[in-house]
């Protein structure tokens, strides 16, 4: 029974990426053949027809399969999908996962939150969930997230003001250290290149 069920799990992975290859993103397919086993069986779910469609949303696509388990290794596939009307811009990792954190915060995680949020305390114990993951996010995708969790019509629905007002307030404070963060550490990376360059000079 194992051997059958690793057999179709090879049939279906081998459709896969002869499909994603069909349709021209043999980049990705390159890249998908080497993802982790354990995130290729959360990709099972994965409509990869909308997946390959040019014209639909590919973060909307993803989110439905998005786990802490594989976030990481799906941001990096995703940075080859093509974002609609952008110009040949392609899914960044930030936005992806800027829309994990979105169902995390909303629908829990099978590690993290292991049922969804019921009260304002549950919410804002998955904020704090969140919170850990927001030096991913770069500063205009964590204020979609944000704006998400605290001005949506889902939140007016499900969070009461005074919890809302406490999720903008801890999420003010630690973006701006996580921007604090980001700007030193590229300050940083710069200073160091521009001693190289000077040394070689």
């Amino acid at each position: 029974m194992r051997s059958t069920r690793l057999w179709r799990t090879d049939i279906t992975r081998r459709s896969t990426t002869t499909l994603l290859g069909g349709c021209g993103l043999r980049a990705y397919v390159t890249t998908i053949r080497r993802t982790p086993s354990n995130c290729s069986r959360s990709l099972s779910c994965l409509d990869y027809r909308k997946l390959t469609d040019e014209s639909l949303d590919p973060l909307v696509t993803l989110q439905p399969v998005l786990t802490s388990q594989n976030v990481l290794s799906i941001s990096k596939l995703a940075s080859r999908l093509p974002v609609p009307s952008s110009g040949g811009a392609t899914v960044s990792p930030s936005a992806v996962h800027a829309v994990w954190l979105q169902k995390l915060f909303w629908k829990g995680d099978p590690q993290l939150l292991k049922r969804p949020p019921q009260s304002d305390q549950d919410y804002l114990h998955a904020y704090d969930t969140c919170a850990k993951y927001l030096d991913r996010l770069v500063p205009a995708d964590a204020i979609r997230f944000l704006d998400n969790i605290t001005f949506s019509p889902d939140a007016a629905e499900n969070l009461s003001i005074q919890a809302r007002s406490e999720v903008i307030k801890r999420a003010t404070k630690a973006i701006c250290a996580s921007w604090l963060r980001r700007a030193r550490r590229e300050e940083a990376t710069a200073a160091g290149s521009r001693k190289g360059r000077t040394q070689q000079g």
